[in-house]
């Protein structure tokens, strides 16, 4: 069963969406029963699209920012629905417009159209571990000491992370007594 429904192709999703993208105007959800006889927007999308109204606030939502973005509907329609949700997750106009573009020319798959958007939106890739916050509180003299070997590290490598550096210091200090960094 899909999301809309038994017997539902993607294409035929597609079609809904660019059909439905026409009919909605700026003002759907506040003037839909009235223009269509309908007695909410609710009882609109289920009974004459034939899609829950959780998806057709997803819709209303996607063709409204396609349309911010200078996107078409014709175009969104050529995007399988879960590839153009996920693309219009991103605020940046040009970054959506080239992924969209990219993906209907080279039919990338949904799993890197995540990707794409989770590194566009600065979210670390799936199986990367996530960033750990640690707070120490050092007195000046060991703040003397930490600065002076994070500053040290830095200019040897040529970063200034001082995350980085500490990573060095430690994997340093480990090789140094004879420990891996696994043990």
């Amino acid at each position: 069963m899909s999301l809309f429904g038994d017997c539902i192709t993607v294409r035929e999703i597609d079609k809904l969406v660019l059909g439905f993208s026409k009919e909605v105007s700026a003002s759907c959800r506040t003037v839909i029963a009235p223009e269509t006889g309908f007695q909410n927007f609710q009882q609109y999308v289920e009974d004459r699209l034939g899609i829950s109204p959780r998806w057709a606030n997803y819709l209303v939502c996607m063709v409204r920012k396609a349309e911010r973005f200078g996107i078409s509907s014709e175009t969104v329609a050529r995007l399988d629905i879960s590839k153009s949700i996920e693309i219009f997750r991103l605020n940046d106009a040009h970054k959506a417009k080239a992924l969209v573009s990219r993906t209907i020319r080279q039919g990338t798959p949904l799993r890197e159209v995540k990707r794409q958007v989770a590194a566009a939106l600065g979210q670390p890739a799936a199986g990367e571990p996530q960033t750990i916050r640690k707070v120490w509180r050092f007195s000046p003299s060991q703040w003397s000491v930490i600065s002076q070997a994070i500053k040290a590290v830095n200019l040897n490598t040529g970063s200034d992370s001082e995350t980085n550096a500490i990573e060095l210091l430690a994997a340093d200090y480990l090789a140094g007594i004879g420990l891996d960094e696994r043990e």
